[in-house]
């Protein structure tokens, strides 16, 4: 989705306007775990100075039980994980979609692992959460296999890389930016997300009472995604020495990390934010109760809210 400048700026404006007043606006607690977009959503934080305390933490289940327990009061999660946090009683809403996968969520394995039939009796690094379990799910249907969710290796994917080099995983469900590290250590690419449905949505999400509270300042959160995202269309070379420091890389390395994800500006927000969760979630909730990631009932969604949109 392209944004024009004039679209940037207005998004600067707005969160500006959206927390300047009288009354002291406290901080919104937002956690976050390494991802590209996710981080760019920190970048466009800093552009409109809006009044987020950032939680980084390195994986969905550290950020689910954050809010869980109200120690966040928003959080950058892929649908799955909100989904199934919804259902565990944590009161959490979709506020505004940043990306669908279409291909960056993949899964990678040695040379020698490739075939289907090699890869029925590897040795495959899953996290033992939602994506990672619909990643895999689709990965065996398009090979011809039978998910075999005894035999995966439960890790999250910042220990991939470890469990790479020391020989105990021969194949990985991964996502940027950690499946560059497995690629620059040999990793072949098998499958990724392209060749799914659009169920691998990273939406932002918060709690019922935040949206009471703090309901500016989710405002200003979702501002700051799409500043993020225009600053990242309008100037990419700032934006890549700004990004690389979060993500670890060298500046030139950022720009493939975006690679395979569709990243969603303000009006693809208003033509599909609910459309695409109610349709994701349909084709989610059977797949992580095979997964045993439930269970959920066949109609489990979570509730969408597109009153913080700023268009």
């Amino acid at each position: 989705m392209s944004v024009t400048r004039r679209h940037f700026l207005r998004y600067l404006a707005l969160a500006g306007a959206l927390f300047t007043g009288c009354r002291p606006v406290p901080p919104l607690r937002v956690s976050t775990h390494p991802f590209p977009p996710y981080d760019l959503v920190r970048l466009g934080s800093e552009l409109t100075a809006a009044p987020l305390r950032w939680i980084p933490v390195t994986s969905a289940s550290e950020q689910r039980r954050l809010l869980r327990f109200a120690q966040a009061d928003a959080g950058l999660l892929t649908l799955d994980e909100a989904l199934r946090e919804r259902a565990l009683g944590t009161p959490l809403v979709v506020v505004a979609l940043i990306d669908i996968s279409r291909g960056t969520d993949m899964l990678l394995a040695r040379p020698g692992w490739t075939t289907p039939e090699r890869l029925a009796q590897a040795r495959i690094a899953v996290e033992p959460t939602g994506v990672g379990a619909l990643t895999y799910a689709f990965a065996c249907a398009q090979l011809g296999l039978t998910p075999d969710w005894t035999r995966r290796v439960l890790l999250p994917p910042a220990a991939h890389a470890s469990a790479w080099e020391a020989g105990t995983i021969d194949a990985a469900i991964t996502f940027e930016p950690f499946a560059y590290e497995l690629r620059q250590r040999g990793a072949i690419k098998v499958f990724d997300s392209s060749r799914m449905p659009a169920v691998i949505l990273d939406v932002i999400v918060a709690r019922e009472e935040a949206l009471a509270e703090h309901g500016n300042t989710i405002a200003a959160l979702n501002a700051a995604w799409f500043a993020g995202l225009a600053h990242w269309q309008q100037y990419p070379e700032e934006a890549a020495h700004r990004l690389a420091a979060l993500l670890r890389v060298a500046p030139q390395e950022v720009a493939p990390l975006f690679a395979g994800i569709e990243l969603m500006d303000c009006a693809a927000n208003r033509r599909q934010l609910r459309q695409a969760v109610e349709k994701a979630c349909a084709l989610i909730v059977p797949v992580l109760n095979e997964a045993g990631l439930g269970p959920l009932p066949p109609d489990a969604t979570i509730p969408v809210r597109e009153d913080w949109l700023p268009c």
